[in-house]
């Protein structure tokens, strides 16, 4: 079982859920956030991984939200 199956189904989500739109939703970042803290996943596998679109994208997401807290 992949680390991010394990977190979604955690977070009350299934799979069929993280295809959709619009993308990076707050709980998506959580759940990138999350998954890039426990197990030091790169940006481009988490984008792929979550459909979250470039990982560029994601990373400026996921800095922002860092940010702000």
């Amino acid at each position: 079982m992949s680390h991010v199956g394990a977190q979604h189904r955690h977070a009350g989500k299934a799979a069929d859920d993280l295809q959709t739109k619009p993308r990076c939703q707050a709980w998506e970042l959580a759940l990138a956030q999350q998954v890039r803290a426990d197990c030091v996943a790169s940006y481009v596998w988490l984008a792929e991984q979550l459909d979250l679109g470039k990982p560029t994208i994601l990373r400026s997401y996921l800095s922002r939200t860092r940010t702000a807290s």
